[in-house]
């Protein structure tokens, strides 16, 4: 049962961007990338140490990931193009910007579907907004991370999803000790996604995680950490964006 459910649910994402590409056709700057000028800063960086406000594809890391009144319109003209139907894509948190002749936004966003025991799947939504104020979906890349029964009722000592999205500093404190013991990888959490009390703490939170001796760019993945009554802190579960980093898109 529950495979012909995922199929199902496959199925309606796969049509519902469809038709959002369809929409899309003609639009001249959706995806192109309109090289930056360098900065002083830019320039004086060294190949030591990665720039933290950057992803890959010449984002932005936003300053906030505050869903405004702004992004929430931007959001809303570009989904009501598709056919999901409203309520079914949430905008969680906003990850990044990149400017072009108008603006490409990466918004972290849940899709609910209309159906009792679906999961709940979280994106990377790629919208871009042009310079007369409309905006179309461009892509949408899936994680690999699910909430089985998302509109089931909370069960005491389970995942809590419906927590504020800001990152907060017991977060922040884990991840920090976390990038302090892990000579290769370096992570900033994002957006926070969920909570469970254990022994504990768990999180679930969208990061940036970088390669420190590649120095190649950081890329986006959803991880669980648990949090120890002690202090201590680990990743137990990692999810990659299944098309890869945005990039990509």
């Amino acid at each position: 049962m529950k495979k012909i459910i995922s199929f199902i649910i496959a199925g309606f994402m796969l049509f519902a961007f469809a038709a959002c590409t369809q929409q899309n056709d003609g639009k001249d700057n959706a995806g192109a990338t309109t090289p930056e000028q360098e900065t002083g800063s830019e320039i004086e960086e060294t190949n030591e140490k990665f720039d933290q406000t950057s992803i890959l594809g010449g984002y932005q890391l936003a300053e906030s990931i505050e869903i405004t009144e702004d992004i929430q319109a931007i959001f809303d003209k570009a989904i009501a193009k598709t056919t999901f139907a409203p309520g079914e894509c949430v905008p969680v948190a906003l990850i990044a910007k990149q400017v072009v002749a108008g603006m490409n936004y990466q918004i972290f966003t849940r899709f609910v579907p209309p159906l009792k025991g679906a999961p709940a799947n979280f994106f990377n939504l790629i919208i871009y907004a042009d310079l007369q104020g409309d905006a179309t979906v461009t892509d949408l890349i899936e994680s690999s991370f699910q909430v089985p029964d998302f509109m089931a009722d909370p069960v005491p000592g389970g995942w809590t999803y419906d927590v504020a999205p800001a990152v907060t500093d017991e977060v922040k404190d884990a991840f920090a000790k976390i990038s302090e013991a892990d000579e290769e990888k370096e992570y900033t959490p994002i957006a926070l996604i969920g909570e469970q009390v254990v022994a504990g703490m768990n999180y679930c939170v969208l990061c940036q995680v970088a390669d420190i001796k590649s120095n190649s760019l950081p890329i986006l993945q959803i991880i669980i950490v648990y949090s120890a009554l002690d202090g201590h802190a680990e990743i137990t579960d990692v999810y990659d964006f299944l098309e890869g980093t945005p990039s990509e898109s």
